[in-house]
């Protein structure tokens, strides 16, 4: 946040002649902001640029000390899960573990609705998403082969598109003859200085 205050007060001081007053500032810095910031300050009505700092950094400290409680709460329910963890690969309540996300959004092994959600690759086949799958790379997705890209396919599942010629009009090019759009031959500037 003080990073963008030092920027955009730089940027006002190399042109003057847009910003007026400090409430002529105030919406210009608003509008920069993050949309979650923003939203709440706006709630604040006609405030000078002064003020509308120093509401955009109590907002960002507020949403920085909720995320680092967030965080820890996450962490102290992990480590309780630990704690009461496996006995011989069961828990304490001799159930299986369950399998909970990890902090990079993969999972140990997926919970059943997501295993129903996830359609199959289209790539391999199994239960992933295909831009999971390790075999993605060099893979075309039209024909399921791979060595070759969607873009170079010449034996696709769908129709290669393919180019449909239609019958020329009377007044396009036959020989050396133009024809203009009445039908009559016409002769174009350079035929005639070739004569």
């Amino acid at each position: 946040m003080t990073e963008y205050e030092r920027d955009f007060s730089h940027i006002v001081e190399l042109i003057p002649f847009v910003v007026h007053d400090e409430y002529h500032k105030a919406p210009l810095f608003a509008r920069g902001l993050r949309p979650s910031i923003r939203l709440l300050i706006a709630s604040h009505g006609m405030l000078t640029f002064d003020e509308r700092l120093d509401r955009a950094l109590m907002v960002q400290s507020d949403m920085d000390e909720a995320r680092i409680e967030q965080d820890a709460s996450e962490k102290s329910e992990d480590r309780k899960r630990a704690q009461e963890s496996f006995v011989g690969g069961q828990s304490s309540n001799g159930r299986p573990p369950k399998h909970r996300k990890t902090q990079s959004g993969s999972s140990n092994a997926p919970a059943t609705s997501q295993r129903q959600s996830t359609r199959p690759c289209v790539i391999c086949g199994k239960a992933h998403k295909v831009n999971e799958c390790p075999q993605r790379h060099n893979h075309c997705y039209k024909c399921g082969q791979r060595g070759h890209l969607q873009a170079d396919c010449i034996n696709g599942v769908g129709t290669v598109s393919t180019v449909v010629s239609t019958p020329a009009a009377p007044w396009q090019d036959c020989g050396n003859t133009a024809y203009s759009l009445s039908g009559r031959p016409s002769t174009s500037r350079q035929e005639k200085g070739a004569h």
